[in-house]
């Protein structure tokens, strides 16, 4: 009888200590999901693409590390109407240099 009381809580102390370590596990996943930078479009920082060719336009973008939606539109492309607040869209001129960069 003595034997079963020491296994059950044995048992007990083990299945405590799993659920404390699993809902630690749990926080961590949480906080780096919240930390990771959410993009808010801003056509002003955006103005002095302008003129630039379409290979600056990537590297530039991979210099600031940009994580937002992005759509390129080429020179006479069809640009859909949906529209995205948070999404930087860029239309290309006859040469591939951005014409226009905006907000949508």
């Amino acid at each position: 009888m003595c034997y079963k009381k020491n296994y059950f809580n044995a048992f007990f102390i083990l299945a405590f200590f799993f659920l404390v370590s699993c809902n630690d596990l749990n926080i961590a996943e949480q906080k780096a999901i919240e930390e990771e930078p959410v993009f808010v479009c801003e056509e002003t920082a955006y103005t002095d693409l302008k003129g630039q060719s379409k290979d600056s336009l990537k590297i530039f973008l991979d210099l600031i590390n940009f994580n937002g939606d992005l759509r390129i539109i080429p020179h006479d492309g069809y640009i859909p109407m949906d529209f995205v607040s948070n999404r930087l869209t860029i239309t290309l001129d006859e040469d591939g240099n951005v014409s226009r960069s905006f907000c949508g």
